[in-house]
Order: structure tokens, then sequence, then C-alpha cells
């Protein structure tokens, strides 16, 4: 593994957004980087407006210097009697979504472009929850586009996929926004204004500092959809 403060002093630094390099000096402890970061969460998701919220504990891991990401979680959907798991993932195979019953019956397989790039703007946005990969992923492109909004892109994958990323007063990242994110529709999917917002940072195991609370949501036309919102309850690195 290679120390951050070697990394910071020789690369980083010069490729990094200013209010970047202060969010990651902000929130990095001095120490080694590591290969993965790994957030244990819970939460709950929506299917569709007005539905009923289903319950989840989750783990998601992030490649520190490469894009990679799986996101393992578990629904209970009748106490401990029965429960399903869900995959989301970015790998060297591609994106995917799979679903399956008591973590052996498949229900669901997603595959194709259009789940690639949402995986990789989930990889994307998510990075506030493994700030060690802003150091470490030469794959991710930071670009100051304003006083408070810094844009982050990628060109592995399919297509290039970029996102904005929004400062509040204190140099934390608040929000995020992609105003073209697939979102499945059917068989299909439909580019659609996506938003997330973060909230609530704090010092977790190993001194790293992110926020324990975040949320997503769909701009639709009827107004917007939120189908996701968790907070983080453990966070290592290996």
């Amino acid at each position: 593994m290679t120390a951050v403060s070697d990394e910071w002093a020789g690369q980083a630094r010069d490729r990094l957004p200013a209010k970047v390099r202060r969010f990651v000096e902000r929130n990095l402890p001095e120490g080694a980087l590591p290969n993965v970061t790994r957030v244990l969460q819970r939460g709950r998701m929506w299917r569709a407006p007005g539905s009923k919220p289903m319950g989840f504990t989750a783990v998601a891991e992030y490649g520190v210097r490469r894009v990679a990401f799986s996101w393992r979680a578990k629904f209970p959907v009748a106490g401990p009697i029965a429960w399903l798991s869900i995959v989301d993932a970015y790998e060297e195979t591609g994106g995917r979504m799979d679903g399956r019953i008591w973590g052996l019956v498949p229900f669901m397989r997603t595959r194709g472009d259009e789940v690639e790039v949402g995986e990789l703007s989930r990889y994307l946005s998510e990075t506030p929850w493994t700030p060690h990969s802003i150091i470490g992923n030469w794959d991710l492109e930071w670009l100051e586009t304003g006083e408070r909004v810094v844009t982050v892109a990628t060109s592995v994958g399919p297509r290039p996929v970029k996102l904005t990323f929004e400062f509040d007063d204190e140099g934390d990242i608040s929000s995020c926004f992609m105003a073209d994110r697939p979102r499945q529709v059917g068989k299909g999917s439909v580019p659609t204004p996506w938003r997330g917002e973060f909230a609530d940072y704090t010092r977790l195991e190993g001194g790293v500092r992110m926020p324990r609370y975040g949320k997503v949501r769909w701009e639709l036309p009827d107004g917007p959809f939120v189908y996701w919102e968790g907070e983080v309850t453990g966070v290592s690195t290996a």
C-alpha cells in the first residue's frame, strides 16, 4: 500500500481542484492508501411513488485504484422466513444487477450498456463514502465548474459518464446531480434527471470522516421521487 502523504505530495495535489483537495484533507487521516473501502448501511427503498418502503441492510465495497463497485443488500420480506438479496455491481466484466430469493433462487438478472452506465454513475456519486478513491483512482477526472460545483467524470465503460457535486459552506459535499441517468422503465430505460443528498458528516472507524446519511431521488415530471435513503453503520478498509 502507498502512503497517503506520498501520493498527495507527488501527484494528487496537482490534478485535483482546490475544493476537492480540501475535502479529502479534511476527511482522510494520514496513513496507507487501501485497495478497498467497505461501508455498512441500513435504510429503506421504494419501488414506485406511493409504494410501501422496504427495509434493507447492505455492504457497499468500492475500489480505490480502479472503478469497481458492489452493493450487496438483504431485504426481509416475511421476517426471518423469506428475504431477497440484491446485488448492484460494476466489475471487470461490466455492470450488473441481480436478485435472488433466500440468496439462492434467481428472480432478476439485468445486464447491458444502460446498466453499466447506472452502476458507473453510482460509483461516481458515492465517492463521499470512499474518499480514498478521490486520491487513488486515476480513472476519475475532476474539474471545477462553479463557485461551489465540481464535475467528476470517467471514460471507463461503454460511454463517458459524468455528474456534478455541490459543496456547502463548510466545504463538505452536500449533493450530487446527473441530468441523464438511465432509469428503468419496463424492459427499457429512460434518461432522467437524478439527485443525491448527503448529511451528518462524522468521523468513523479508522479516522475516516464521511456523511452518515444519504438519500437519492428521480426528478420526475410529476415531482421528485425519493427511492433510496440510508445511513452508514460502519466503515473499514483493506
